[in-house]
């Protein structure tokens, strides 16, 4: 009595069947045709049957994949297409050729073999994967074995990908980096090394300000050295007290849903400090009111999105020794007299989508937007820079085009940058803490570009123009009636 055995699709192979050029190719003799494990254990030709192979009749000493196994039906006769050929099918392949999937039509039927956007042969017509049988697509060998509109991609989902890519593109269903913390399972992404998530076990942890103004600093320091670490900061009425990030650690430090917790480092500190080999993201915190800095970043690195480095008597940000610093979709600086908003020495800064803006003059004192000594490296990117003072917003000695498509007070050298002469308070809600845009001026309505890979929303999750025109600058995008 003959079993009948499923017709299987797997690595270009078909259960019983070698794909040839165009057509299938019946092997009356193949295992899942006859009696499976026990026709190639009765032969002496292997213990196993495996449908996925055609080479000795699928007989084969090792057991194949779960998914390879001969699985009896319904007794009857076998089925499955026959070739118009001399149906012995006694030969076999290494799999089906370039462009050339499964097929149930003879030789000459798809003729010169089906490519393109219909790389499958069945009932005679080239079709694309979604008239193809399952899996198909991963029968190709591409390294595209998800069928999506008829068409063959790396990911359906995110589950798909991994390493340096772990994030599937809703759009092109290609495994990506990852460019928001969201996107990761893990919790956090690794922004500033390549784009991947932070390991899957990374230990998590929440603050609440019911736990006291240094509970931060002790989330922070009960991670060990070297270690990565996500806290979940929930806001309150108070601040949290000054932090530091060092021993190698890489911290994320992640604003509640909803909520903006703030940082104040106490008088003659700063709010926080990144130190030589340790690694700070921060998104949606808030550090002000601090004695000196509100950010220092001596050594170590940091990438800071939607933050506000606003109203500390030290200024916004410094970067020293090497230091590197992103800043994404964030407002930093203030008025506050005598001080600048980002300060870099030897070191790196990147600006992109944000709001720097200087204090007042001070006597003799000229505050910057942005002031340098012997940069690293200096990138400023649809950003707005300006001063309360009649002084330069920009004392940096940087490379022509290091700043572009950004709004200045005065002309600055750079592809699509536009002055727009001294700064009026009225442009933002609080010249002191808030650079929301309020009355901007009309200049300033076509600015930044943006480019893939740039954040698709504001500081305050407002769209932005993501179709190729020119948008706003800064980390705000207005609201329009």
């Amino acid at each position: 009595m003959m079993r009948r055995y499923p017709l299987l699709c797997s690595l270009g192979l078909l259960s019983g069947v070698v794909i040839g050029l165009g057509c299938w190719h019946k092997d009356q003799q193949h295992c899942s045709y006859n009696e499976g494990d026990d026709f190639c254990q009765s032969r002496g030709w292997g213990s196993f049957c495996n449908t996925c192979e055609a080479d000795n009749h699928g007989c084969f000493d090792e057991a194949p994949p779960a998914d390879c196994l001969a699985q009896a039906l319904d007794d009857g006769v076998a089925s499955g297409p026959e070739s118009d050929g001399d149906g012995t099918g006694g030969g076999s392949t290494s799999g089906p050729p370039t462009g050339q999937g499964a097929s149930s039509a003879g030789a000459d039927e798809c003729t010169p073999g089906c490519q393109g956007s219909t790389p499958f042969c069945v009932d005679g017509a080239c079709v694309d994967c979604d008239e193809a049988p399952e899996n198909a697509c991963a029968g190709l060998g591409q390294g595209l074995p998800f069928c999506i509109d008829g068409e063959c991609v790396e990911c359906s989902s995110s589950s798909a990908c991994e390493g340096a890519t772990p994030v599937c593109d809703d759009d092109t269903h290609v495994c990506v980096a990852c460019t928001a913390h969201s996107q990761c399972e893990s919790g956090a992404c690794q922004l500033m090394n390549g784009g991947s998530c932070f390991p899957p076990d990374t230990v998590i942890e929440e603050v609440h300000g019911t736990d006291g103004v240094s509970a931060l600093s002790a989330a922070v320091n009960s991670f060990a050295n070297g270690s990565y670490g996500i806290i979940i900061v929930h806001g309150w009425d108070g601040n949290y007290s000054e932090i530091t990030v060092g021993d190698n650690k890489t911290i994320a430090l992640l604003a509640a849903q909803g909520e903006s917790p703030v940082i104040q480092g106490e008088a003659g500190e700063r709010g926080v400090r990144v130190e030589s080999g340790a690694v700070l993201y921060m998104d949606g915190l808030h550090i002000m009111d601090s004695g000196k800095q509100g950010l220092l970043v001596a050594q170590g690195r940091a990438w800071v999105d939607r933050g506000r480095i606003v109203y500390n008597s030290g200024g916004g940000v410094r970067v020293t020794n090497l230091g590197e610093l992103v800043l994404r979709n964030s407002f930093v600086g203030g008025d506050i007299a005598g001080v600048d908003a980002a300060s870099v020495e030897g070191a790196s800064l990147s600006v992109l989508y944000s709001t720097l803006v200087g204090g007042a003059q001070d006597d003799d004192e000229y505050p910057a937007a942005l002031r340098c000594a012997d940069p690293v490296d200096i990138v400023v990117r649809n950003s707005i820079l300006a001063t309360n003072d009649s002084a330069a917003e920009v004392v940096c000695i940087i490379e022509p085009g290091a700043i572009s498509f950004t709004a200045t007070e005065n002309p600055v050298a750079g592809g699509g940058n536009v002055a727009l002469n001294d700064l009026d308070a009225m442009w933002f809600n609080d010249l002191a803490t808030d650079f929301s845009l309020d009355s901007p001026p009309s200049g300033m309505q076509a600015v930044a570009k943006w480019l893939p890979g740039d954040p698709t929303t504001d500081i305050h999750g407002d769209q932005r123009r993501t179709d190729g025109s020119l948008d706003y600058p800064g980390a705000d995008v207005p609201m329009t009636e």
